[in-house]
């Protein structure tokens, strides 16, 4: 992953899903990258041979493509609602006020379980708290901030 901040579209995966979703005209692909929240693997309990040997259970976490291009599906949806973040792509801006129309509330509580899934079971929360600890401190502020713009009536 080419990251180079913790915000939303500070990686390749966000920035390229936003440059398709601002070429196409539809809000399915939004919707499409939110049902990430749908598809977490529960915990997988250690077989017993694995519990002697002391292993723990592991979560089948969702990829961090995955995750990054649900976040900035996500922003999307925040953005509607009139939260934006602020390093929300100018193009992307403009589609979302062009295609306002299009989105409708439904999109709210799905961007929410999306947003919980990747704060939860996500290769890429683990890549940012097993790196410095200051980036997943970061990382989660910015997690959390999302989460308080989606809960902001619009």
């Amino acid at each position: 992953m080419g990251a180079w901040s913790t915000t939303s579209f500070g990686n390749d995966w966000a920035l390229d899903w936003a440059g398709d979703m601002d070429e196409s005209g539809s809000v399915s692909m939004i919707r499409s990258a939110l049902v990430v929240g749908k598809s977490v693997v529960p915990s997988v309990r250690p077989s017993f041979i694995e519990r002697i040997l002391g292993r723990k259970g592991y979560d089948i976490g969702l990829s961090a493509r995955a995750c990054s291009m649900a976040l900035a599906a996500a922003e999307y949806v925040a953005a509607w609602l009139g939260h934006p973040c602020a390093d929300l792509p100018p193009k992307s801006a403009e589609w979302i006020r062009t295609h306002s129309a299009d989105f409708s509330y439904d999109l709210v509580p799905l961007a929410i379980e999306a947003l919980e899934a990747v704060a939860r079971h996500s290769e890429l929360k683990l890549l940012w708290e097993e790196g410095d600890p200051t980036g997943g401190r970061e990382w989660h502020e910015v997690v959390d901030d999302l989460r308080r713009r989606l809960a902001s009536p619009k």
